[in-house]
């Protein structure tokens, strides 16, 4: 266990220290630009709030930077003359690498989960992967951090962060997407309570038999009377949405009828 201090008060921020002090895990202090907004977070997490960062940073062997993408080269910045020499900083942030800390122990550390506010980061980041990439020394004490709030590490090693990131925001942007077009087509009210059940049911098959033997639908069955019929009813926007779900669901399934989709779809 190393002591700690969070920078950024925030969702992510509030969950993880939570967590670590749970997990009995030291924390010498938090600090976030907004002071009222760190007095709360202080509230449940049994350590002082600063109205400055330097005094907590100058006591921590590890500064967790749980700030927006934009911020954490400022804050960083603005921390560094208070940086012990064996002090480990980490980043949260998922498109950032640790080269944008200028600092040989640096981290990033991402958090593979949604979370929209802190009691949802309690409850879903025990068992969330946790993306690491750092030095040898830097992921080492990293995956301390990581067993520590209950998550699973991985390491990325060289690999290219921006497919990864990009992977990870197809997963939440186009299901979030979907249901809003959805939402949009849907006859009645209660479009969400009414689609939700079957999000679940594919999910479920989606782990159980893998991406492509979850497909389903009338193009992947070569229904194309139905795919005509859906395009008729579809607005402007959710067909442009349309198109590129089907093409890819094809894509992955039946490339051989990606010719006779485009076919349908003129009529």
């Amino acid at each position: 266990m190393e002591t700690t201090t969070i920078l950024g008060t925030g969702s992510i921020g509030t969950a993880l220290g939570i967590l670590l002090t749970r997990a009995n895990w030291p924390l010498v202090g938090i600090w976030s630009r907004s002071h009222d907004r760190a007095l709360t977070a202080s509230l449940h997490l049994g350590c002082n709030a600063f109205p400055e960062p330097d005094e907590p940073v100058s006591q921590a062997s590890l500064v967790l930077l749980t700030v927006s993408d934009q911020a954490v080269q400022s804050v960083f910045e603005r921390i560094r003359p208070c940086l012990r020499p064996d002090s480990l900083v980490v980043h949260t942030s998922g498109s950032l690498g640790p080269e944008v800390l200028h600092t040989p122990l640096a981290l990033a550390m991402h958090p593979l989960q949604s979370v929209p506010h802190p009691e949802a980061g309690v409850e879903r980041l025990p068992g969330s992967v946790f993306t690491l990439q750092g030095s040898p020394e830097a992921l080492e004490r990293g995956l301390a951090l990581v067993r520590a709030v209950g998550g699973r590490p991985l390491a990325l090693g060289d690999l290219d962060r921006n497919r990864y990131h990009a992977a990870a925001t197809l997963v939440c942007t186009s299901l979030v997407a979907s249901f809003a077009v959805a939402r949009d087509l849907w006859p009645h009210e209660g479009a969400l309570e009414a689609l939700l059940p079957l999000a679940r049911g594919t999910l479920t098959n989606l782990a159980e038999r893998g991406p492509e033997a979850s497909l389903t639908g009338p193009a992947v069955r070569q229904d194309w009377t139905t795919v005509a019929s859906h395009w008729q009813a579809l607005t402007p926007d959710a067909r442009d949405f349309y198109r590129a779900v089907i093409r890819t669901a094809l894509h992955h399934t039946r490339q051989d009828d990606l010719a006779r989709l485009e076919e349908v779809l003129r009529t």
